[in-house]
């Protein structure tokens, strides 16, 4: 029974974007459908601390000063109270992610059964988007109120403006451009860096050609980049001095490509913004990033797009290394006996240029898995002290 509890749950957490866009199609008014992942993870969350002591928890043990400067930087804030929590959810999601699959496995659930799982609601995923893409079903209207619900603006098509692939902002302003894969997780962003954690994660190679597959189809250039950095910058089979110059080559390819590109160049101002206006304890809670625009804050010096741009320009520099230090250590942890290692900290780079990449339906995939590797690792340490 509790197996069937912890699985139903995962599968809920990860097509939750879905079902609260149906809910929402047919009834418009019920605003806490937009929450629901946010229900599922907490109904997961305690289900599983009944019978564990989070206090032996190292990532959480490291993640409480970020924790105190967050509640500081609260004090020093005048936002409402559902910004308040936006921007706490959006900084603490990681850690609780990496709680799941600790627990999980503290409750004697399997890792291969909880990567099974999550692989093939990733192929799933892939085979609905083969779906979506082909039948344009998400520019029927299904979509409409739930990005209302969000305050975000569809175009002609029926589609959010970030579902189509601009190369310009002329092309960006007369709607035109390439659909995106974005399967039933409704982000081409999210679903991008899905993809790369299921492909390095995957034993089978044709697993690996179907993640793959759509990870081209969803056009995320941050996943992409995530790709490129796990597949070949951290990859020791390939002689150091190829891997530089690829590097290289691929950074100078990037910038002829996106140089003119308009959501390249509104993630590099965000980051920009927030490196040229760094303080040490930042400008308080919901003050940068995306959510102070959709939720009606005062984004002081414009920062946008970047994921480590809004924890600076919230936090500063002091909360930024509370915070960024219990993953590095995660990833450290883990770098040498799993390529998840390399996968989080990949993708802790490419949020420097979006925020999207730190996303709720970014982080389920790889930062479970993580935390179910950290615990099966440090069991194996005790066990052969």
């Amino acid at each position: 029974m509790s197996h069937n509890f912890v699985r139903l749950n995962i599968i809920l957490i990860y097509i939750s974007p879905i079902l609260a866009a149906l809910l929402l199609s047919l009834v418009p008014t019920l605003s806490f459908a937009l929450a629901l992942k946010d229900i599922f993870l907490m109904l997961l969350l305690v289900f599983l601390i009944k019978r564990y002591n989070l206090a032996t928890h190292t990532v959480l043990l490291l993640a409480l000063p970020f924790i105190i400067v967050f509640l500081a930087s609260v004090l020093n804030s005048d936002i409402p109270n559902v910004l308040i929590f936006a921007s706490f959810r959006q900084l603490i999601t990681p850690y609780l992610f990496v709680l799941v699959g600790t627990l999980l496995i503290n409750n004697e659930t399997k890792l291969s059964d909880i990567v099974s799982l999550l692989l093939k609601l990733s192929l799933f995923a892939c085979f609905f988007g083969f779906f979506e893409r082909f039948t344009y079903l998400w520019g029927n209207g299904v979509l409409t109120n739930y990005f209302n619900a969000k305050n975000i603006d569809l175009l002609s098509s029926g589609y959010p403006f970030f579902f189509i692939e601009p190369l310009s902002y002329q092309e960006l302003e007369e709607h035109t451009g390439i659909v995106r894969m974005t399967s039933f997780i409704l982000d081409p962003i999210n679903f991008g860096h899905l993809m790369v954690g299921a492909f390095f994660l995957a034993k089978k190679q044709w697993y690996k050609g179907v993640f793959l597959f759509c990870l081209l189809a969803s056009l995320s250039k941050g996943a992409l980049i995530h790709f490129f950095i796990v597949g070949v910058v951290f990859n020791k089979r390939i002689h150091i001095y190829v891997r530089l110059i690829l590097s290289l080559c691929s950074f100078i390819t990037l910038l002829i490509l996106f140089g003119n590109h308009a959501g390249f160049l509104l993630h590099l101002k965000g980051l920009i913004n927030a490196l040229q206006n760094l303080s040490f304890f930042g400008e308080g809670i919901g003050h940068a990033g995306n959510y102070a625009i959709i939720l009606g804050a005062d984004n002081i010096y414009d920062i946008t797009d970047s994921y480590l741009g809004a924890v600076l320009g919230q936090v500063g520099a002091v909360g930024f290394i509370f915070w960024s230090l219990p993953l590095f250590y995660l990833s450290m942890k883990l770098w040498q006996t799993h390529s998840i290692g390399k996968v989080i900290l990949g993708q802790l780079i490419v949020a420097a240029l979006s925020e999207n990449t730190f996303n709720f339906s970014s982080l389920i995939f790889i930062f479970i898995i993580a935390g179910s590797f950290l615990y099966e690792k440090n069991c194996n340490n005790r066990t052969n002290r």
